[in-house]
């Protein structure tokens, strides 16, 4: 529905088209984008400011509405089917005669007998110590 905003406002321009590749260039090099729904919004904001500075001010408040209603909407459903995300960060001292990877056998373990899938981002081991970073995912508890 984006895509069709921008065609609908671009068509016949070339000034308002050669502004978009100005502007999607600008927010591929300079923005670091790091979920596909923040890229979805940064478009949603370039299609509306370019149908508002075309002056089509009905079409444009109309189509941004619809999707962002359309991405409300998305948003509470996929909210209510995901899990809940923990990060979590250890700094682990280990004994003199201890070795990492053992401690982290273990630790390993017990995370994935507590959740519902783990994912370790990080590991960073020193002489007696180790710094582990997890993402933690687990079900979302029914109200009750």
């Amino acid at each position: 529905m984006t895509t069709v905003l921008i065609i609908t406002v671009v068509k016949s321009s070339l000034a308002l088209s050669l502004g978009l590749v100005g502007a999607l260039s600008i927010v591929r090099f300079r923005t670091p984008i790091k979920e596909p729904e923040e890229l979805a919004y940064l478009f949603i904001a370039i299609a509306m400011g370019l149908g508002l500075g075309a002056n089509q001010t009905l079409p444009t408040i109309v189509a941004g509405l619809m999707i962002l209603g359309v991405m409300a909407v998305l948003g509470t459903f996929r909210n209510q089917q995901d899990g809940k995300h923990i990060y979590l960060s250890l700094d682990w001292q280990l004994e003199e005669d201890a070795e990492n990877d053992h401690k982290l056998d273990q630790l390993n373990k017990m995370i994935d007998q507590h959740t519902t899938a783990s994912d370790l981002r990080r590991f960073d081991a020193r002489d007696q110590s180790f710094e582990a970073t997890y993402v933690l995912e687990t079900w979302k508890m029914p109200n009750r």
